[in-house]
């Protein structure tokens, strides 16, 4: 349990974390108590989280990528994000055909995250000037769908990354790195100015609990990170020790601020992104 969770959840701070096996460094070390950085922590999908940060239901924790340059409302946390630089492994698109030849054709993409999916529009559009046709799954069934591609994105793409081994398998975050020579920001944390402004110590406090967290996460509690994540995802010791050590990477520094604003750009350009968010 996290350490003041026993405590009326009203009365602690209630900040947003993703539910992915991507979070876990953050997440068990303050479900534990290792780090104690007395809040109350609400869990969903990026999107579910996107949509409670929208609603101002929570005013701070961790969000999609997109989200935060489409509301353009928060102040980040400083020194930690959800990024890859080069090939990422849970952000995979499975295709049937060349990437240039799904112009006007069907593409499966999951409903949990948005910043996956303008990833894969711009890239189309920057290097081939294609649109497919996507659309959205509430559930992923790899043997069901009519589609000429599918994205797949955190656990699922974990769970699946051997999916079709005759399809083209492109990862996103090795695409752009290939493309920019930036690594890729999936996920931020933030909160939301004016609350960050009014409660600048615990801003502070809460910014340097999440990366003292992730620290541990991916030293002294990594075993614990890993099994956990094995659990979750059925994948073996070797595969999530590389994911977390070799393919994620958790650092937000001026090169990363630099990749959300080319982000950021190239949606507006292609009008992904509204002009005035």
């Amino acid at each position: 349990m996290l350490a003041g969770q026993s405590r009326d959840k009203k009365s602690l701070t209630q900040l947003g974390q993703i539910s992915f096996v991507n979070t876990l460094p953050v997440v068990l070390p303050l479900l534990n108590g290792g780090v104690q950085a007395d809040c109350h922590l609400v869990f969903g999908t990026p999107a579910e989280l996107n949509h409670k940060l929208q609603r101002h239901e929570l005013l701070l924790g961790a969000m999609s990528s997109f989200y935060f340059l489409e509301d353009g409302g928060f102040e980040l946390f400083p020194e930690i994000s959800i990024s890859g630089v080069g090939r990422v492994g849970s952000v995979l698109l499975f295709s049937q055909d060349e990437l240039k030849d799904l112009n006007g054709k069907l593409v499966d993409v999951p409903d949990s995250s948005a910043t996956s999916i303008k990833l894969l529009q711009l890239l189309l559009l920057e290097e081939f000037g294609i649109e497919p046709v996507f659309r959205k799954q509430l559930d992923f069934h790899p043997c069901r769908t009519d589609a000429r591609a599918v994205l797949l994105i955190g656990d699922e793409a974990l769970k699946h990354e051997q999916y079709r081994k005759t399809d083209l398998r492109v990862d996103l975050a090795q695409w752009w790195f290939n493309s920019f020579n930036l690594p890729f920001v999936f996920g931020v944390w933030g909160a939301r100015k004016n609350w960050a402004q009014n409660h600048q110590d615990r801003f502070q406090q809460i910014g340097d609990f999440l990366v003292q967290a992730c620290k541990m996460g991916l030293t002294s509690m990594l075993p614990e990170v890993i099994a956990e994540a094995s659990t979750r995802t059925g994948l073996n010791h070797e595969r999530l020790s590389g994911y977390y050590l070799d393919e994620l990477d958790y650092r937000l520094t001026q090169e990363h601020i630099e990749a959300l604003e080319l982000f950021s750009k190239l949606c507006r350009k292609h009008g992904l992104l509204d002009a005035s968010g």
